[in-house]
């Protein structure tokens, strides 16, 4: 069995120790993961010096110096963006992109995909307040919430294993491809999905609506009224848009200017394209029906928890007093 947990110092002495009571070295490297000349090391270290102690200095030298540690601290926690090449290139470091980035490891750092958060003025925060404050109360269980994403196909290139002095390619397109998707909703989970790919003007948009999701949801709700949220896209906001919903009857709910993290079907969106590009689509006609086919499979209570959520939002919206929610 493996063992190498404890400090260095801990494990010498069981080495040494072990050893002693006739334990060969070559079970003591098997055991505690080291190499076996390690261990007559130690035990001859050890059978000269008497302590199970490393002789302070001993050991490889450290290859950033103790001023570079500090530049280094100081630019990342400045540029929290930059790359370990960058850094080498703007401290003018001689060390390998490899030490650089355990050393920012050490120092507990971690390269990860940065969320994003909306820039806020001082006037949106006081918008998003005040909606949340007289939406407080409110019974979402009559809204549907509306949105559209694009999905492109091959946008970025995939990871993949490339042996060492080899070259592979992944081909793609001059401009990638995408496919627009609308989606809808509501308390009683998924109301519809819509893809299309031209882009989206207020002509497309009120055909969406009347043609998919006004009987849909008339359907969904009967006689009893039900109210539409969707945010403040030019192509919702134009005139013909506005003049269309008004001789439709369809009620809208007014929507702060900034307010992305607030939307629950904002949460959606992700859930859809990872399921979508997980299935590799090779061309845009299998990427559209890849996107309808997982629309199919979102579980129910996937789309209950998201809609769900809003009456959180509000609540934490309240408590942070406007600023950005972590969505």
């Amino acid at each position: 069995m493996l063992i190498n947990n404890g400090s260095q110092e801990e494990i010498r002495k069981r080495i040494i120790s072990e050893f002693k009571d006739g334990v060969d070295a070559e079970s003591l490297a098997v055991k505690y993961d080291v190499h076996v000349k390690s261990v007559y090391r130690m035990v001859r270290v050890y059978n000269k010096r008497k302590s199970y102690r490393r002789k302070k200095g001993s050991g490889r030298p450290n290859a950033l110096s103790a001023d570079e540690k500090r530049r280094l601290a100081s630019f990342v926690q400045v540029n929290p963006f930059i790359t370990a090449r960058q850094i080498q290139y703007r401290l003018g470091l001689t060390v390998s992109l490899e030490t650089i980035r355990n050393h920012l490891k050490r120092l507990g750092y971690v390269r990860k995909k940065l969320k994003k958060k909306i820039v806020l003025t001082s006037d949106d925060i006081l918008e998003r307040l005040t909606y949340a404050r007289r939406n407080q109360d409110r019974d979402w269980s009559n809204v549907l919430f509306a949105d559209e994403a694009g999905i492109w196909l091959f946008k970025e290139a995939p990871y993949g294993w490339v042996k060492r002095g080899e070259e592979k390619y992944f081909f793609t397109e001059s401009h990638p491809s995408k496919v627009n998707v609308f989606a809808c909703i509501g308390y009683h989970g998924k109301v519809w999905l819509e893809t299309y790919r031209q882009n989206l003007n207020s002509g497309l948009y009120c055909d969406i609506l009347e043609e998919r999701l006004i009987p849909t949801a008339e359907e969904d709700f009967g006689d009893s009224d039900w109210i539409l949220v969707h945010d403040n896209h030019p192509t919702h906001t134009s005139h013909e848009t506005t003049n269309f919903l008004r001789r439709k009857n369809v009620a809208v709910l007014d929507w702060p200017v900034k307010a992305q993290d607030i939307n629950p079907i904002e949460n959606l969106w992700s859930h859809l394209k990872r399921r979508v590009l997980a299935r590799n689509p090779q061309n845009i006609d299998e990427l559209e029906n890849f996107i309808h086919e997982e629309w199919n499979h979102l579980e129910n209570e996937l789309i209950f928890n998201i809609f769900d959520s809003i009456y959180t939002r509000i609540e934490d919206l309240i408590h942070l007093r406007g600023r950005s929610l972590k969505y």
